[in-house]
């Protein structure tokens, strides 16, 4: 029986992360960044009406699409065993102090505009310049970028979503926390190469293009450099 192997592998299969892992002898790299190098070769018959493994053009595309979800992310791994990694829905205990009290301010800001009970030295002019004024120093305090064109009041569920979405890292004495929208959490046990090269790989199987039968094995490069790269190896089909 024939095979034959396609290898795709140019610059536009890149993505730049950040990442951090652990060691067999109990150490923790500090966080950095590598501008990862993919390429991806898939052994196979060739397709009787086509004379072709795969079209390299629908491979190109599939891969691109799982390596723009790891680019400028800090990639994690939510299997490492060293580790504790907690992803926060809601606000952390020692910020429900600041939870009331944004919220005693919010439901005043949200009832500014209700002018019946208005002091009587009190224009409405001076009580929305009063308003835009409280929500510039909450902005700048909370780290909001103030936005001057917007005049709606600022209400307490808006600052509260900004508190809520983080991810922290535990490693023995070590403590990270990194906005969740800048992370992918990924079901590895470490961000190495290898892994990586697995992760991606496992993620093109389950798509349709690479479920044919004449299929026979997938091979995933992740290059970290010039002189270090991580590969993985597996046969095809894949059950998932």
């Amino acid at each position: 029986m024939k095979t034959y192997e396609i290898l795709v592998n140019d610059d536009a299969l890149t993505f730049s992360a950040a990442h951090f892992i652990t060691f067999a002898n109990g150490e923790c790299e500090a966080l950095h960044g590598h501008d990862f190098r993919v390429g991806v070769r898939v052994k196979g018959e060739v397709l009787p009406d086509g004379g072709y493994v795969l079209d390299f053009m629908q491979l190109h595309r599939a891969i691109r699409e799982i390596l723009r979800k790891l680019d400028h992310k800090i990639l994690l791994p939510s299997e490492n065993p060293h580790w504790i990694l907690a992803v926060r829905e809601k606000v952390p205990e020692e910020m429900a102090s600041m939870q009331n009290w944004i919220a005693k301010v919010g439901n005043w800001l949200t009832q500014v505009n209700e002018y019946d009970h208005l002091p009587e030295n009190d224009s409405k002019e001076e009580i929305l310049e009063r308003e835009r004024e409280l929500e510039h120093h909450l902005a700048r305090e909370l780290g909001l970028p103030p936005d001057p064109q917007e005049q709606r009041p600022l209400h307490s569920t808006d600052i509260l979503e900004t508190l809520q979405a983080e991810v922290e890292i535990r490693y023995l004495h070590r403590r990270w926390i990194f906005p969740e929208e800048d992370c992918e959490i990924l079901p590895i046990e470490n961000t190495t190469a290898e892994r990586l090269a697995e992760y991606i790989a496992l993620e093109l199987c389950r798509k349709p293009l690479l479920t044919s039968p004449t299929l026979q094995e997938i091979e995933v490069r992740v290059e970290e450099s010039t002189a270090m790269t991580g590969i993985f190896t597996t046969s095809l089909p894949i059950n998932h």
